[in-house]
């Protein structure tokens, strides 16, 4: 199966979002995703879809539970497709796409194969915590193959944590040679509750009449215990009404002195300082209207002294003008004599300029204004000239280098010879490619074969009973594996049969000796009567009565007295064994008990013997056909466990008889090539060559690249040469015309330089020099010209503006305190009076908005004042008086009636407590009708009383104590009875405690079994995929995963140094290549089960966080090759892994998604192809061809693990 599309309807923070995971047959998916962005999320929606929410789940914070929804479009591998809608809920919670009709749960767990939650999780989900598990697992486990292939295989990267809590349980449990275990513990309580339990009898009469006795002395305790809490009730009633007196008396007093206050209001506790603050506030209130009152007379005497405003505020907007405007007459005052003098400098310039060039004083410079059309074309011709002069010189030189170099070329070219091709023997090296690859490739593949062959050596060497070669040891007829399992299993189930037969006989023939020794000392003790004698007797009793009831005469009566004292007898020997049966009953018990329990053995000794006798029949027809199934390989068998390990050693053999063979036409086909590409190389080289030995392909190559090489040179040179002399032949005609085209434009030039040169008044053999002289001189005269212009118009203005401002000042009709001032004097004194005048204003109002402001303030008092009065008359009515004054004594008797009611109250409260449930006007009366003295004596007597009754009480309970004591030593019965209980819960627990031990060594077996069972049936394939798996995932620096044995005889897995070929445990491996060797185990398990079962995809969480790039690649390469079996989810976070991903994966198999906050986009770019990817796609060429890609077993690894796994759950 695969996922098209994984819809996250409602889930998380996403909603109606879709993944979109169609892309390709099965594809590698990439889910890239900041931090935040969803990843965990999506991975959980996975594990959602295909079986359930749980029931309490965190992806609930942003939709209601009943609004949870994820669904997803999947595809079989038949091509069956189905979209699901997948809710929260306990059942039928799979649905139609449309979420309106129900699915059968059992249509998707069709598609998983049956896969449940937590193997799915397991076996088909990789995270950096399981690959850093596994890792640590197979290193601790010191690289057991059973247990590395099967924890992989499963995705139990805690295997080893596994087996050792089993170990370490069953330890906890029981040690046969222990006494702190669980189960050890219990036992022994158990054997000192059972000794316990024989000494606990007790003698019933002496135990009748102590139970009397306590019972009597039981009532007696009784009713002195009633006695006394009688006349502790009668005391403290007493003492009460005691207590009760004085307090009587003074709740009357302060009855007494609260009537004269009776009338007196109660008053609340901040009365007295309302009252304080609102006579504080009137009083200051008084105060300060006095003074804000004297404050606005002296005011106004202030205002009338400033006298009535000044005429010049009027026109205060006028005379801030003219002052603004005196500043600039005044600056223009100032630089009118420098303007003049520059002026005046100017004109001198223009002067002496155009004496300089020859004209008048008086012409006009405006006349001698060049037009621009006129400058720009003088500029341009000066310009054009100097580059048509140096393109003319260049010209020049070029034409006579290229006829120079056209003569050197000839010469060159009569030198040289045109030498001989070496195209066929490129060629040649060509085909024959890298010699010293060819050769190392040769050299590794005898090595190889040299190392395949000791192998096989050193492997048929173990498969002990075989005296033959390894051709023939592997077309041996060998039985198959499942026939010497069964073998196997019924050989090791009689032979545990006959060990517990053995240890049941010897258990039976303990107990039969036991039981014979018990019966002995049980007569020893005296003859014990059975039921059988006791009937026999009555028997014979109920004969003789029989007889004497038959008699009729006298005489008879005493014929037969002899009979009658014999039934006499009999009479009282039956009373005496029923008597003796009912006192030694426990006797009697235990020796029916004892002879039943000898019986049962003897008959259980019975069938065991029968029952060996038929497994000893069955053991010998096993025998004679486990010989006849090994008899086609002329091999005496050894048992059936043993020869499950030599069928796998032949196994391994015939693998490596395999490899060998595979070495040896590698090893024919690097020498037949060899051999082909030295005699195509000595064909193609050149005669006159020296040819080194035919079998030196490096030294032949070698020697043929040099003649190449030399060739090519040779060639290369004639042809340059050949190639320059015609570019020159080319060149020379194009500068001959480019020569002649430079002086066509020098003549035109001239001729446009004579029509400037007569516009100037210039004589036509002017230099551009010259020219540009004149033309700068009438361009500088032009500027003074402006500038003079300029002077003359800034003084003109400046006398205007001067003029008008003194016209403006005088027409205002303001008056002028001395009219021969100029206007600025005239402005400058306006401007000082009205400075003063506004000075005085201001003084005006300030003065006037303080008046308005004590006005204010001075209203806001009397209102104060007011609402003073107001409160004053409001406390007064709140105290019941007439007057202000009157309200300090009305506080004070408020407080003082306060404190007495509250003595009252709490007085009052006492006596209700004293009453109980009486009323207290009753209670008060009972108190009043006591005399003082009588209830004194009364009290002194009754504690007197309750002395000795309490002494009598405690001397009833001390020996009612003694009795239960004595009773409690003698009770054999409880005693017994509590030990019988114990005893029972000792052996419940010890059977719970039992089964479970049994159940973790049942689960230990299983569990090894499992193991072994895997390794045995996929240790060949799965490591054949591995090894290639590992090498590339460490960058070539391990060549391949080898299983051998350790110290110990267990097989190992070792990984072998591609350099140096030492084989490495995985101790001496880092903690990285530990985590790539089980992610290598995983892929290949996964790969070997895809041959032979349906895929299903594998989610990938963030694997490589730890991976360099090189390692990361190769990581991406081999999830790409398994992508072509099942589809490959891989989640990251890591954007450096995405492009790398890019970088070496195909497009067409890598499809990529990017997660946000807010929604999932599909990535469309594609990548390029690098630099990189030709010898990448090359490499991996090169190592398909060095190492053929491995067969698929036919075995089922899947279902092989999941046998195993249901085993152990079972």
């Amino acid at each position: 199966m695969r996922f098209a599309s994984l819809d996250l309807i409602a889930y998380g923070h996403f909603q109606n979002q879709s993944v979109d995971l169609s892309g390709g047959k099965y594809g590698l998916h990439v889910i890239y995703g900041p931090n935040e962005a969803g990843k965990s999320t999506t991975l959980r929606a996975i594990t959602s879809l295909l079986y359930g929410f749980d029931n309490v789940t965190s992806d609930n914070f942003r939709h209601q539970n009943r609004d949870l929804r994820v669904g997803a479009r999947i595809i079989d591998h038949d091509g069956q497709e189905i979209r699901c809608v997948r809710r929260k809920g306990r059942t039928g919670t799979l649905y139609c796409g449309d979420d309106a009709n129900a699915i059968d749960e059992a249509v998707l767990q069709k598609m998983l194969r049956g896969v449940d939650k937590a193997a799915f999780g397991d076996r088909f989900g990789i995270t950096h915590q399981s690959l850093v598990e596994g890792g640590e697992m197979m290193v601790k486990g010191d690289g057991d193959v059973g247990q590395s292939l099967f924890a992989a295989g499963a995705g139990l990267g805690q295997l080893k944590q596994i087996q050792d809590a089993i170990e370490d349980e069953c330890g906890k449990l029981f040690k046969k040679s222990g006494s702190k275990s669980e189960l050890n513990r219990l036992l022994g309580e158990l054997r000192e509750k059972k000794r316990q339990l024989k000494e606990s009898l007790l003698p019933v009469k002496t135990f009748v009449n102590l139970q009397q006795q306590r019972e009597e002395k039981q009532v007696e305790s009784e009713n002195y215990r009633n006695a006394v809490r009688e006349t502790r009730t009668e005391v403290k009633r007493l003492e009460t009404l005691r207590d009760a007196i004085p307090l009587r008396a003074e709740w009357n007093q302060l009855t007494e002195q609260l009537a004269p206050l009776a009338d007196v209001p109660m008053l609340s506790p901040d009365f007295s300082t309302r009252q304080h603050q609102v006579s504080t506030t009137w009083a200051a209130s008084q105060q300060k209207m006095q003074l804000v009152r004297a404050r606005i007379d002296d005011q106004q005497k202030k205002l009338s002294a400033l006298g009535a405003p000044d005429p010049l505020l009027d026109q205060a907007e006028t005379i801030d003008s003219l002052v603004q405007a005196v500043g600039g007459i005044s600056t223009a005052a100032i630089q009118r004599p420098g303007l003049v003098k520059r002026r005046d400098m100017t004109q001198a310039q223009i002067v002496s300029k155009l004496r300089g060039i020859g004209r008048n004083d008086s012409d006009d410079v405006w006349n001698l204004q060049l037009p621009p059309d006129l400058r720009s074309k003088i500029k341009q011709l000066a310009k054009q000239y100097v580059a048509l002069t140096q393109r003319a010189d260049a010209s020049a030189e070029d034409l006579e280098s290229l006829q120079l170099q056209v003569q050197q070329v000839d010469a060159a070219i009569a030198a040289i010879e045109q030498p001989p091709s070496a195209d066929a023997l490129a060629a040649a090296l060509q085909q024959a490619g890298d010699a010293a690859t060819l050769v190392g490739d040769h050299e590794a593949a005898q090595a190889a074969l040299a190392r395949e062959s000791r192998a096989v050596a050193t492997q048929l060497r173990k498969l002990t009973g075989l005296e033959c070669d390894a051709q023939t040891a592997t077309a041996l007829p060998v039985p198959q594996r499942e026939t010497i399992e069964t073998c196997a299993g019924e050989w090791e189930a009689i032979s545990s049969r006959q060990q517990q037969i053995v240890g049941q006989q010897t258990a039976c023939t303990d107990k039969l000796e036991q039981m014979t020794t018990r019966l002995h000392e049980l007569h020893g003790a005296g003859e014990v009567p059975s039921e059988q004698e006791l009937i026999a007797a009555r028997e014979q009793r109920d004969q003789l009565s029989a007889a004497l009831a038959s008699t009729d005469s006298a005489a008879d009566i005493r014929c037969d007295r002899q009979a009658f004292e014999s039934l006499l007898a009999m009479i009282e020997q039956c009373d005496q064994m029923s008597d003796r049966l009912r006192r030694e009953a426990e006797r009697v018990s235990r020796r029916a008990t004892l002879e039943a329990e000898r019986g049962s053995i003897e008959r259980a000794q019975q069938r065991l013997a029968e029952e060996s006798e038929q497994l000893q029949t069955q053991r010998q027809q096993f025998a004679d056909r486990w010989n006849e199934i090994w008899a086609d390989c002329s091999l005496k068998p050894k048992s059936p466990r043993e020869m499950l390990g030599w069928l796998g050693e032949h196994q391994r053999l015939v693998e490596l008889y395999e490899a060998q063979v595979e070495a040896e036409q590698a090893v024919a086909r690097h020498a037949s090539r060899i051999e082909r590409v030295t005699q195509q190389l000595l064909a193609a080289m050149p005669n006159g060559s020296a040819s080194p030995a035919s079998d030196d392909l490096v030294a032949l190559v070698r020697q043929a690249g040099a003649a190449v090489a030399t060739t090519r040179k040779q060639q290369q040179e004639y042809e340059e040469r050949t190639k320059q002399k015609q570019q020159l032949q080319q060149s020379l005609p194009q500068s001959q015309r480019r020569n002649e085209q430079i002086q066509e434009e020098l003549a035109q030039w001239q001729a446009q330089w004579r029509e400037v040169t007569s516009r100037l008044e210039l004589d036509e053999q002017a230099g551009t020099d010259e020219v540009d002289g004149v033309v700068e001189a009438y361009h500088e005269l032009v500027v003074d010209q402006k500038e003079f212009d300029s002077f003359q118009r800034r003084i003109d203005g400046i006398d205007t503006d001067a003029r008008a401002f003194d016209a403006q000042v005088r027409g205002l009709g303001l008056p002028i305190k001395d009219a021969s001032l100029d206007a600025s004097k005239i402005v400058e004194g306006w401007a000082k009076d009205l400075k003063q005048a506004q000075k005085t204003q201001t003084q005006r109002e300030q003065i006037e908005q303080q008046i308005a402001q004590d006005q204010r303030d001075l209203t806001a008092l009397e209102q104060e004042r007011i609402d003073c009065q107001t409160q004053l008359n409001l406390l007064c009515k709140e105290a019941c008086c007439d007057a202000p004054e009157q309200l300090a004594e009305v506080y004070r008797n408020s407080q003082q009636k306060q404190q007495l009611e509250h003595r009252r109250q709490e007085h009052f409260s006492r006596l209700t407590q004293m009453a109980g449930t009486h009323p207290v006007e009753e209670f008060l009366e009972k108190v009043a009708a006591v005399d003082p003295q009588t209830l004194e004596q009364d009290i002194d007597e009754l504690h007197h009383k309750l002395s000795g009754l309490e002494d009598d009480y405690a001397a009833a309970c001390q020996e009612l104590g003694q009795l239960d004591q004595q009773r409690k030593a003698m009770d054999g019965g409880a005693s017994a009875a509590d030990l019988q209980q114990e005893i029972h819960e000792l052996l419940s627990r010890i059977d719970r405690h039992a089964a479970q031990y049994a159940r973790l060594r049942v689960a230990e077996t299983l569990l090894n079994r499992a193991v072994t069972n895997y390794r045995d049936r996929n240790q060949a394939p799965i490591l054949k995929i591995a090894s290639d798996y590992f090498r590339r995932l460490t960058l070539d620096s391990y060549s391949e995963l080898r299983a051998d044995n350790n110290d110990k005889g267990d097989p190992v897995l070792l990984g072998v140094r591609a350099v140096t070929g030492q084989s490495v445990d995985l101790r001496g491996m880092s903690q990285g290549t530990a985590d790539q060797l089980y992610l290598a185990l995983r892929l290949a398990s996964l790969k070997h089960s895809f041959a032979s079962s349906d895929p299903i995809p594998l989610v990938v969480d963030d694997i490589l966080i730890q991976c360099d790039l090189q390692r990361s690649r190769a990581a991406f390469e081999l999830l790409a090759e398994l992508s072509n079996d099942t589809q490959v989810i891989f989640f990251t976070h890591n954007a450096a892994l995405l492009e790398t991903a890019r970088e070496c994966v195909d497009a067409n198999q890598l499809f990529v998604q990017t997660l946000t906050r807010d929604s999932v986009e599909p990535t469309t770019e594609v990548k390029s192809p690098t630099k990189a990817e030709p010898k990448r796609k090359s490499t991996t060429k090169a190592k398909s061809k060095a190492k053929p890609k491995p067969e698929p077993d036919p075995v089922d690894t899947h279902d092989d693990v999941e046998d195993d796994l249901f085993q152990l759950k079972s």
